[in-house]
């Protein structure tokens, strides 16, 4: 795509100093058209050196070319995410441009909105992109389509509307058609992420994968980086571990190259993650500290079998994320809240909050959310009743067989034990009492307690004789001594 810009961009490259010193209208030009196929190098340099020679000028400088050189710095801070940048440049830019130059005016109230989005302003992101697709469809602007429908389809992912951001997404790659803009990398990659979410798995890999080799025509960008955690998750869910440890390690130092303070979270979040997979506890727990990841930092609290502490932080992140009204976030952490309520015994309230999250999440497609907890999410879908069951059935079929929950032979369905349930388990096995228990474990009598409450709980049952019945019929207890 960058190669059918390629033969304007070399003449222009060819030009000697002293005719761009001449006609700096030449530089912001080629800054402009090099922009646009991704390059970045020296573009800020370009700039400068056009803004000089306006300025040693005796004739006063036509205000609209400055507002170009803003619009073209504007579109520069915006492929760094620096929003303040792009907010002072783009509205300098808006200052300086004439009201007839509406494709232009255009471009840049999408680039507007994009800084917007980055500081968390959604409403004002989908305002600004609106007014920009507007704009540049009355003037045939293509380039101004494109930024502006993928701004959009990204607000609405955003907004869990899958179904519509997919739509909008296509939309944009249509408006693309042949334009040698690499940007459409990022409808790409939205489009992979959803399919992710549908569990269309090979689906989601040929968008990822077409969106990395666009991402890499982009010069100083994080997007491969992004398009590299989405691949590596669609790795986890084939259980291809090591491949995904070699994505993220090539992400990690993509951003660390960059030194990409923005993307680099997401990366270590994707990192620790991977971490807990294969049991490495203190090392997502470290990463979860340095980069204040409190989704991980939950889950490691469950994954050190402390869930009301997990259910603790899991409430205070879907605090904070109903505050600011964003629906994606919220979603997530109220899964994640009900993994931990099950955890922690409240077989009620987990029930309550997946529900809520299955109303809000099925209607759009969302099976990853589910399946990717495993038999844990697995044993509160077996659970459901009601409306709800039919929804369950349909999730449950897409989890590896492994995920199928035990049963009691009177078809109670058996959310798998913690470790330390297993092992408060066993010595019940023994004819241990809470006291002893909590002396052999180095454990007070009330955390005992809690334990054995849990283990009676998921087994269904309030008798220690049945739960150690249920305990050997279901291999969880050496058989009659």
């Amino acid at each position: 795509m960058r190669g059918a810009l390629a033969p304007i961009i070399a003449w222009l490259s060819s030009l000697p100093p002293e005719t761009l010193d001449e006609w700096p209208e030449l530089r912001v030009l080629t800054a402009s058209v090099r922009l646009g196929s991704g390059q970045t190098a020296g573009i800020q340099e370009m700039l400068d050196e056009a803004e000089a020679t306006l300025a040693a000028r005796d004739t006063p400088t036509d205000p609209e070319l400055l507002g170009r050189i803003a619009g073209v710095r504007a579109f520069l801070a915006l492929s760094r995410h620096q929003a303040d940048v792009t907010i002072t440049e783009s509205r300098r830019a808006l200052d300086l441009l004439p009201p007839h130059d509406v494709a232009a005016r255009a471009s840049v109230i999408g680039a507007l909105g994009y800084a917007h989005e980055v500081l968390g302003q959604r409403a004002e992101a989908h305002a600004a992109y609106s007014e920009s697709l507007q704009v540049s469809r009355a003037v045939g602007s293509r380039f101004g389509e494109l930024v502006a429908l993928i701004g959009l389809a990204g607000l609405q992912e955003r907004d869990t509307a899958l179904r519509a951001a997919a739509d909008t997404y296509h939309e944009a790659l249509q408006a693309a058609a042949d334009l040698p803009y690499p940007v459409v990398a990022e409808a790409h990659l939205g489009l992979a992420r959803i399919h992710y979410e549908w569990n269309d798995l090979e689906g989601a890999w040929q968008r990822g994968r077409r969106a990395l080799q666009l991402a890499g025509m982009l010069q100083n960008t994080d997007r491969p980086a992004a398009c590299q955690v989405l691949l590596a998750r669609i790795c986890l869910a084939r259980n291809e571990r090591d491949r995904a440890a070699d994505l993220l390690g090539q992400a990690e130092r993509g951003v660390r190259d960059r030194h990409d303070m923005r993307e680099l979270p997401n990366v270590m979040a994707a990192i620790a993650g991977l971490n807990l997979v294969h049991g490495v506890v203190d090392a997502a727990s470290r990463l979860a500290d340095e980069f204040d990841l409190p989704m991980i930092r939950a889950r490691v609290l469950l994954a050190r079998q402390d869930p009301a502490a997990a259910l603790l932080v899991a409430r205070q992140v879907r605090s904070r994320f109903d505050d600011r009204g964003w629906r994606d976030e919220r979603l997530r952490a109220l899964v994640l809240e009900a993994m931990a309520s099950g955890a922690a015994g409240s077989a009620r309230d987990a029930g309550r909050l997946i529900t809520e999250a299955m109303d809000a999440a099925a209607p759009q497609g969302y099976v990853r959310l589910f399946v990717d907890e495993g038999s844990a999410m697995a044993a509160l879908l077996h659970g459901l009743p009601g409306r709800h069951r039919a929804t369950a059935r349909r999730l449950l079929g897409a989890f590896p067989a492994a995920s199928e929950p035990a049963r009691t032979a009177s078809g109670h369905v058996v959310e798998p034990l913690s470790r330390r349930e297993l092992e408060v388990m066993g010595l019940i096995g023994e004819g241990m009492s809470n006291p002893q228990i909590a002396e052999r474990l180095f454990l007070s009598p009330l955390t005992v307690k809690v334990h054995v409450r849990n283990i009676y709980a998921k087994l269904g049952t309030s008798s220690r004789t049945r739960a150690v019945a249920i305990g050997r019929d279901l291999g969880l207890l050496e058989g009659p001594e």
